[in-house]
């Protein structure tokens, strides 16, 4: 165990020096599939069970000096006249069984069989289309790195928009990001934490969501 933790410690320090050196990027750079191309499709079945026609984040390959971190989903989508945000979130890292499992050959039920924590909340309707505005701003600034990097396979953030009638927008946080770029994967943890917090918090908490979603929108609009 001590020598996990070291472990981790340490490719935690070294990803952290390795950003510290790369040119700050304050736009989304373009997707890719990733890395484990035959364990995303599990983890996109178990982690999302909503549209999200208002958009999406997904964090994956993600440790901290405690250990892996699960993989999570916020998205946020209407159907009629109602809007919502979900969160999901894998109780394991599933990157990290899948990884541990292959030596054995059963990593695939190793992933299927782990938990998901999911909880779902009501949002108003103009918060929902505040953040698919900004969400598609963002995306559509999306620009290719004029430089040449090394990708590291871990702490990947992705942004999906999925509008029916359009074609699929998605994109990822580069490496090393702006401050503008900060604050948009700062906007999809908030719709996490809206998720799980009290009820009788939620609308001064949608009301801040949507001044940062409208503020953000005419920041990456420029771009």
């Amino acid at each position: 165990m001590l020598r996990l933790t070291l472990l981790i410690g340490f490719s935690v320090l070294f990803a952290a020096q390795a950003r510290a050196r790369l040119p700050i990027v304050d736009h989304l750079v373009p997707w890719w599939e990733g890395f484990e191309i035959e364990l995303r499709p599990l983890v996109e079945k178990k982690l999302l069970l909503t549209s999200a026609n208002c958009g999406r984040m997904f964090r994956m390959y993600q440790l901290s000096d405690q250990g892996p971190i699960p993989e999570s989903v916020v998205s946020v989508y209407c159907i009629e006249v109602s809007c919502h945000v979900t969160l999901t979130r894998a109780s394991k890292s599933l990157s990290h069984l899948w990884a541990d499992r292959r030596a054995k050959g059963d990593e695939v039920a190793a992933v299927r069989a782990v938990g998901v924590f999911r909880r779902d909340a009501v949002i108003p309707q103009s918060t929902a289309h505040a953040y698919r505005d900004c969400l598609r701003a963002a995306l559509r600034a999306t620009r290719k790195l004029s430089y040449d990097e090394i990708v590291l396979d871990n702490d990947r953030i992705e942004f999906w928009l999925i509008e029916r009638g359009s074609s699929p927008l998605k994109a990822e946080r580069p490496s090393n990001p702006g401050e503008n770029v900060q604050r948009l994967i700062g906007l999809g943890d908030r719709l996490s934490r809206y998720c799980e917090m009290p009820e009788a918090e939620r609308r001064a908490a949608a009301v801040q969501i949507e001044q940062e979603a409208l503020r953000l929108q005419r920041v990456f609009a420029r771009k």
